[in-house]
């Protein structure tokens, strides 16, 4: 529509006006203005199928009671990427500060704690 044009142009001018600078994407995709839009990020496939970590992780550690030691084995997995996934599911599943974990290479498993 036509004053849709209208605003349009008007919007730009005050903002000309105030020396903004701006990048404006109009509805037909064009683009307005001196800033550069940057390009969406795009995610990267995941390695492992939906929910994998998730369930494999959380069969060692949704029965782990406080004060008690769980040691996951490295499997294809690895310690780093495991110790991560091992670190939110204890967030999600008990808070903040409430284990610790521990990447011990020469057993090949992920030490986890339950502090509280």
């Amino acid at each position: 529509m036509k004053i849709h044009d209208i605003a349009l142009n008007k919007a730009i001018a005050i903002l000309h006006s105030l020396g903004c600078q701006f990048a404006i994407i109009d509805s037909d995709g064009n683009q307005h203005g001196d800033l550069v839009i940057a390009a969406e990020r795009q995610r990267s496939s995941s390695q492992y199928p939906r929910g994998e970590p998730t369930k494999f992780v959380s069969g060692y550690l949704s029965t782990i009671k406080t004060g008690q030691v769980v040691e996951i084995p490295f499997e294809k997995y690895g310690g780093v990427k495991l110790q991560s996934w091992v670190s939110s599911y204890m967030y999600r599943t008990f808070g903040r500060d409430s284990y610790t974990s521990h990447i011990n290479e020469s057993t090949g498993f992920v030490e986890v704690l339950k502090i509280t």
